[in-house]
């Protein structure tokens, strides 16, 4: 029987069409592009502003949670998602106990916002009072939207724990970080269980530095990791589908603009990963060498020999 917290958490796990079907979509007209954009802009804003809160890296995810599992429930005409985000951060460092001074979360909002790093504002102006008043009320808007379940479990445990029950290496951990903390940019978070996301950038990671996943003689890799072949086998496809995307193209500076239609992953397999996708800073996350990127099989099969097994080095800040 299942715990109440399994319970739970079941609520926030969709089915893929209903990332089509969101309120922003069907009640006020946005399109899938454009919500992908939007919340890609706000998981950017989320990442940036962590970035310069010096928050934990968990932190910054748990907000990203509270995001992406926000606008399941409410629409981002009526919340927009600079204001969302900014509350989104508020709520996670209290829940990570990692908290900033509200004055100094306003602060650099602002200036994030504004894209003007040198931004000063006086806690009497207007534009401060104003993202304090919005935080404010919107954290009680965002813990009911989020029925007050603030118990997130991200894929980092399950990372760490996988590399060391299949003796990995600490360069294939690095790597399959570096998968995790994309995805939770975009909404797989609501499709896949933490163990299977886990798996997958595990997967993906093995690919990119052309390393073959072993396990012993009487089981396969991901039986080891407790996931199913099919479940990985979805998450991995749509992770690259994250790198491919053509609003990932679009949004792009410096891309052609030929006109070419850009498939997703799922429908020209094998794919390379492209590092300009939505909510993928370049200069903050990853370091991906696309030309090193093995093909992706039609099937997670694996051969050869283990890599060796070396201390995990990479702090989960949890």
């Amino acid at each position: 029987m299942a715990s109440p917290s399994e319970v739970s958490q079941q609520q926030w796990y969709y089915r893929k069409e209903a990332l089509s079907n969101t309120p922003s979509i069907t009640i006020d007209g946005f399109s899938v592009k454009k919500e992908k954009e939007d919340r890609a802009k706000g998981c950017n804003f989320i990442q940036s502003v962590g970035m310069t809160l010096k928050l934990p890296q968990i932190t910054i995810a748990t907000a990203m949670v509270f995001f992406h599992r926000f606008f399941m429930r409410k629409s981002l005409k009526d919340y927009p998602f600079y204001d969302i985000a900014a509350t989104a951060i508020f709520l996670a460092t209290k829940v990570e106990e990692s908290g900033r001074k509200l004055r100094d979360i306003v602060t650099v909002c602002a200036q994030k916002a504004a894209k003007n790093e040198k931004l000063v504002l006086d806690e009497q102006s207007k534009d401060f009072q104003r993202w304090r008043d919005i935080i404010l009320y919107d954290e009680g808007v965002l813990l009911e939207a989020i029925c007050f379940d603030l118990t997130i479990e991200h894929p980092y445990h399950y990372l760490l724990l996988y590399i060391h029950e299949l003796r990995e290496s600490n360069r294939l951990a690095q790597t399959a970080w570096m998968f995790v903390n994309d995805s939770i940019k975009s909404p797989l978070c609501l499709l896949y269980t933490p163990q299977i996301i886990a798996g997958a950038s595990i997967y993906l990671a093995s690919k990119l530095i052309a390393h073959e996943l072993t396990a012993d003689e009487d089981s396969e890799w991901w039986e080891l990791v407790s996931t199913k072949l099919d479940e990985i086998e979805d998450a991995v496809f749509d992770m690259l589908d994250l790198y491919s995307s053509s609003t990932a193209v679009s949004s792009s500076k410096g891309r052609s603009s030929s006109g070419q239609d850009h498939k997703p992953a799922s429908e020209y397999r094998p794919n390379t990963p492209q590092p300009n996708t939505p909510g993928h800073n370049n200069n903050q996350d990853s370091n991906i060498n696309t030309s090193s990127f093995t093909p992706i099989p039609p099937k997670l099969t694996t051969n050869g020999s283990s890599g060796s097994y070396e201390p995990i080095a990479v702090d989960s800040q949890k």
